[in-house]
């Protein structure tokens, strides 16, 4: 979910307490480097060009808080973002098809390769 999400949060006036947390507790560490929901121990550094086709909806829109966007004199623009997990990462890739392609880690773009590979196999016979 994109965190311009938030902006329409409204203030109740209500506490709910969740429990004392611990004194090493660091909420931007545990969630700075998410893309969703799931969390991972490790952070990865991704990079994602995007097509002129589809740049200035990419560039509107807060997708990750850590992230930088470069823009190319083509009209691309290339993502780059620090995730720690990367189900939901690839599945937000693939959603833009031809639009994006992974430019690091080499490991995702070959996994966004087979993925898509074995989707095309799947109307090989039409």
């Amino acid at each position: 979910m994109p965190l311009d999400f938030l902006a329409g949060l409204v203030e109740i006036g209500k506490c709910y307490p969740v429990g004392e947390l611990p004194k090493d507790f660091d909420f931007q560490k545990l969630s700075g480097s998410r893309f969703g929901v799931h969390r991972g121990d490790e952070d990865i550094n991704v990079e994602i060009l995007f097509s002129r086709r589809v740049a200035d909806y990419v560039k509107e829109r807060i997708w990750h808080s850590g992230l930088h966007i470069e823009e190319h004199k083509s009209g691309d623009v290339t993502l780059f973002l620090t995730v720690n997990h990367l189900l939901e990462l690839k599945r937000w890739i693939l959603s833009w098809g031809v639009e994006a392609r992974v430019l690091a880690p080499d490991s995702l773009a070959r996994e966004i390769r087979q993925i898509l590979l074995d989707a095309a196999n799947c109307y090989e016979k039409i």
